[in-house]
């Protein structure tokens, strides 16, 4: 069964929820987790352990790398963001569909 970009915002946006006890309306697409969700290295790290466990895919040096790129290019230029984490494990996952 194929798994669709919607599918996988919706599966961490229910993640993130639950995790960081928010309504899930606050999570929107473009939010930006780290800045205004505020996610510390342990949510980051159990948003990678969960991504592994249900896509099949690692986030941990997608993310890192990508914050490390945006401070070489200037510092806050980076965004992790829920589209952003859907598309990666949409391009990344096997039986996974953008």
């Amino acid at each position: 069964m194929t798994t669709t970009a919607h599918e996988i915002e919706d599966a961490f946006r229910a993640f993130l929820a639950d995790v960081l006890d928010v309504a899930p309306e606050r999570i929107e697409g473009g939010t930006d987790l780290l800045g205004e969700l505020e996610l510390d290295s342990l949510t980051v790290l159990e948003l990678a352990v969960f991504s592994e466990e249900r896509f099949g895919v690692d986030l941990e040096a997608a993310i890192r790398d990508r914050l490390e790129a945006g401070g070489a290019e200037g510092a806050g230029s980076a965004t992790v963001t829920l589209d952003w984490l859907a598309e990666h494990v949409a391009a990344a996952g096997d039986g996974v569909s953008a």
